[in-house]
C-alpha cells in the first residue's frame, strides 16, 4: 500500500490518542504530536515525521503551523474513531447473564491461573 504525504496514523490506544491530540492542540508543541505518531506506526512513517516538523517550523511564522496542528490532531482523532469506534461501542454494551454465568467464569480453566502443571 503507497502512502501518501496526508496519510494520518492510527493510533491504537485511547489515552494515546488524546495525549497526541492535546499536544497538537498546545501552540509550542505544535507538530510534537504527529511526530510522535509517526514513531507509533507499525514502521516509522517518515512523511508524517516530515509533517510533523513542516508543523512546528511554521509555528513560528504567524501560528501557520498551529493551525495545521490543530487540523491534523482533528485527523487523528477521526481515525482513531473510525478505526476503533464500533469496537469500543460494542464493549459498552451490555453482556446478558444468566444466573450462573459468574460460577461458570469463575471456574473457567482459561481464566484460572496453573498452579500444577501437568508433565
Amino acid at each position: 500500500m503507497k502512502e501518501d504525504f496526508c496519510d494520518v496514523v492510527k493510533i491504537e490506544g485511547k489515552c494515546c490518542m488524546w495525549v497526541l491530540v492535546i499536544l497538537n492542540f498546545i501552540p509550542f508543541t505544535a507538530g510534537l504530536g504527529t511526530m510522535i505518531s509517526a514513531c507509533m506506526d507499525d514502521k516509522f512513517n517518515c512523511h508524517q515525521f516530515l509533517w510533523g516538523l513542516l508543523e512546528w517550523f511554521t509555528t513560528w511564522i504567524f501560528f501557520i503551523g498551529w493551525v495545521l496542528s490543530i487540523i491534523h490532531g482533528v485527523l487523528i482523532f477521526k481515525a482513531h474513531k473510525k478505526e476503533f469506534g464500533n469496537q469500543a461501542q460494542q464493549e459498552r454494551r451490555p453482556q446478558k447473564r444468566t444466573p450462573y454465568a459468574q460460577f461458570v467464569n469463575y471456574f473457567n480453566p482459561n481464566n484460572c491461573m496453573v498452579i500444577f502443571k501437568k508433565k
